[in-house]
């Protein structure tokens, strides 16, 4: 969608095909080359079209009859293909794909999930070798981050990157190096934030929804949190106090939105809250406008290898220190997800996209937008996409929601650089997130004898590691 109008496709020849928007979408190959570029090419209409009431309405019924989890042809179309990298993606076996990996054990399996090389995969290599050069891929289903340790350090996973490559375990992989025949390879990471506290915005509570959409409580929770303590506790010193925002090296880059109102201040952030909650109990935590403690209950859950529950403990306490009652609510990831979708939350920590190549692309944590992971206003979310549904989001909002149409629309470069810096200065005006951390050095695990591995991998939510490269990689073994 552009301009609130959808892309007509057309087809030119066998080999090709035309994108024609109603209004200019400058944004557009960037999107293609990132990491959901591949949307285009999902929809194999040879397979999927029976699924579909539009080409299959006499056969749906019997179709639905035949699938106990699908109530209607919609649920049981996207049943069958999925546009995000959701447990869904990986479930259908039968689904045609220009992937260098075809699906034979799907998600559902509780041990793991496997691929094997697609024998019609359209890439070669300089030599005019069909990739991939791997015949089989197994992924192991790990949520044990001690599981993930040891069995690396056993020599028993030829690839580890999420939930271990942090310093928590840094010395531990080190040094079972020569154990595990493995070594590590740097990543370069691509988000804005290791660590976001996400207030929901369009939580359905009224009394939350007023405080939450009241900046200045923002500011002052922020103001409240002593970062550079939980970086050198949590992330032995690695990363840097940081609200969300482009990382220093990118053209995008602003001193001023990445340290705004992280100075450690609990005075300042009492006396903001005291203009907002003064009332307090006898436990000396705020009172809600309704008269009874404001407590705010986060959902967290131990993803990433980025210690959320070690974090959310200092900020608990933090919090507790100007009066904010924080109740933590361990969780994992699976459950959030449900709950995200269903706007059940007051809050929850998660990393957030942004930080480098997808800047421009991925502006989850700059904006409401999309539902995928960052759900800070999924109401106002539904209606940017659509303003027949969701809710009606304030003017500010608005003002945000046409910075970024603008950053679409440039055609040139420098217009394009111009309109993000005019659309970053209204996201940072408003504070959306709670930012606490830059990200962190981050490093992957990869056995020796698995060659064409490059060094500074780029990775983040949406650009899957390793998947850029692995179709060249192979193993060299005698």
């Amino acid at each position: 969608m552009v301009g609130g109008k959808p892309v007509v496709v057309t087809k030119i020849d066998e080999n090709t095909v035309e994108f024609k928007f109603d209004s200019p979408y400058g944004l557009f190959l960037q999107q293609l080359a990132y990491g959901q570029g591949h949307l285009p090419i999902i929809y194999p209409k040879h397979y999927l079209s029976q699924f579909h009431e539009k080409y299959n309405a006499d056969g749906i019924p019997a179709l639905l009859q035949g699938n106990a989890t699908a109530s209607d042809w919609v649920s049981l179309f996207n049943s069958k293909v999925s546009v995000s990298f959701q447990p869904a993606y990986w479930q259908n076996l039968e689904l045609p794909t220009l992937n260098p990996y075809v699906l034979t054990v799907p998600y559902a399996d509780s041990d793991r999930v496997e691929a094997v090389r697609n024998p019609y995969y359209w890439k070669t290599d300089t030599d005019g070798n069909q990739l991939p050069y791997i015949d089989r891929v197994t992924w192991a289903k790990l949520d044990d981050p001690q599981l993930m340790l040891l069995r690396m350090t056993a020599g028993e996973l030829d690839f580890a990157f999420r939930h271990i490559n942090n310093s928590t375990y840094k010395s531990v992989l080190f040094d079972g190096q020569e154990s595990g025949n493995y070594h590590f390879v740097d990543v370069k990471d691509l988000p804005a934030n290791d660590a976001t506290l996400l207030l929901n915005l369009n939580v359905q509570d009224p009394v939350k929804n007023e405080i939450f959409n009241n900046k200045d409580f923002r500011i002052a929770l922020s103001h409240a949190i002593n970062r550079q303590e939980i970086i050198d506790l949590v992330y032995v010193g690695q990363g840097a106090p940081s609200q969300v925002a482009p990382q220093p090296e990118h053209e995008l880059y602003n001193e001023e939105m990445s340290t705004q109102y992280t100075e450690y201040d609990p005075d300042l952030a009492n006396q903001m809250l005291d203009e907002i909650m003064p009332e307090k109990d006898g436990q000396g935590f705020r009172l809600g406008p309704d008269g009874n403690r404001f407590t705010i209950n986060f959902m967290v859950a131990d993803v990433f290898g980025l210690s959320y529950p070690d974090i959310m403990q200092m900020v608990q306490q933090y919090a507790a220190d100007v009066g904010i009652d924080i109740q933590i609510r361990t969780t994992d990831r699976a459950r959030l997800n449900t709950m995200w979708y269903a706007n059940e939350q007051d809050a929850y920590i998660w990393n957030c996209v942004g930080g480098l190549s997808e800047a421009y692309t991925d502006v989850r944590c700059y904006i409401p937008f999309q539902k995928a992971d960052i759900f800070i206003a999924s109401k106002w979310s539904e209606w940017y996409s659509d303003p027949a549904t969701g809710e009606e989001p304030p003017q500010r909002v608005k003002d945000a929601y046409a910075a970024y149409d603008a950053v679409k629309a440039a055609v040139t470069d420098e217009d394009r650089l111009a309109k993000m810096k005019e659309f970053l200065a209204i996201s940072a005006d408003n504070l959306f997130t709670i930012g606490i951390s830059r990200p962190m050095p981050k490093y992957m695990l990869v056995n020796n004898d698995i060659k064409n591995v490059v060094q500074g991998i780029p990775i983040t939510g949406n650009l899957w590691h390793p998947a850029p490269t692995l179709s060249q990689w192979y193993f060299d073994r005698d």
